[in-house]
């Protein structure tokens, strides 16, 4: 089995040397190989020589360069337009701020699933221990549809909406778990930091749909594959940690709102 991760990189050198070594300790088949593709999304020059330094050491590491900043399935597709056979190769599209378990591709090959499967979401979980898929496991409810439309109306009353309902949120009864039960499931969305494209995805498409820079991936890709038939499968077993937004946490907060609003004015139809 060839199995090509893909990431995306800007301005995350720490995060990508720590990735790389995490999928180079997964435990293979000696029939198995393992190829990375890391796209650099016009990184300053100082994490890109980095990069180069790093990647230059790595026989099964490639690195592509683009000239502008395409956003997160933007600089995806650029790795996705890299790799020959598609179809003969399981594709992981990833942040690189992730950690894998190393029993990740021997619990890979154990999992089942029907034509009609067309992403996989791991199981993935912060360092604190919250686990962050399913995502969703239906749809958004109109509250919250409400909720996103008020944040996104304006940065000043966005802003205030966010104090008023993580307000509200201090006051309930019950407890947010860190850790789910959930086992395999069909879910409506998992969260964008890690899919597993199956060869029932790459039948059907050669690129991810990106309407949007960033923000909003996760329910345009479930768009895009629900137009065809498509669903996406939460498999417990396929562990990761997740190091959180390792490029997302350095945008200022208003243009990280602005990116936001804009991004949430495409994807709101799929809602």
């Amino acid at each position: 089995m060839k199995y090509v991760f893909v990431t995306v990189n800007y301005n995350g050198y720490s995060h990508t040397e720590t990735f790389i070594k995490s999928v180079n300790e997964i435990i293979i088949e000696d029939s198995d190989t393992i190829e990375i593709i890391v796209v650099d999304n016009c990184s300053v020059k100082e994490d890109l020589d980095k990069h180069e330094e790093l990647i230059s050491k790595k026989k099964n590491v490639t690195l592509l360069k683009s000239e502008e900043n395409l956003g997160y399935f933007g600089g995806m597709n650029v790795g996705l337009d890299a790799i020959e056979y598609k179809k003969e190769k399981i594709i992981l599209i990833c942040n690189n701020d992730l950690t894998f378990s190393n029993d990740f591709l021997v619990n890979y090959k154990k999992v089942e699933y029907a034509s009609d499967i067309f992403l996989i979401a791991p199981n993935i979980i912060t360092k604190e221990g919250k686990q962050q898929n399913p995502l969703l496991i239906g749809k958004l409810n109109k509250l919250a549809i409400l909720k996103a439309d008020i944040y996104t109306s304006n940065y000043y009353i966005g802003t205030l909406s966010k104090l008023i309902f993580s307000s509200l949120n201090k006051f309930r009864k019950e407890k947010v778990a860190l850790t789910n039960g959930y086992g395999q499931m069909i879910i409506g969305q998992g969260i964008g930091a890690c899919y597993i494209l199956t060869e029932n995805f790459l039948d059907t498409f050669d690129r991810l749909d990106n309407k949007v820079f960033l923000w909003g991936e996760e329910t345009i890709l479930r768009n895009q594959i629900e137009q065809h038939g498509g669903k996406t499968l939460y498999c417990p077993t396929l562990k990761i940690v997740h190091h959180e937004s390792a490029s997302v946490s350095k945008i200022q907060s208003r243009k990280k709102y602005d990116i936001l609003r804009k991004s949430y004015k495409v994807y709101r139809k799929y809602l």
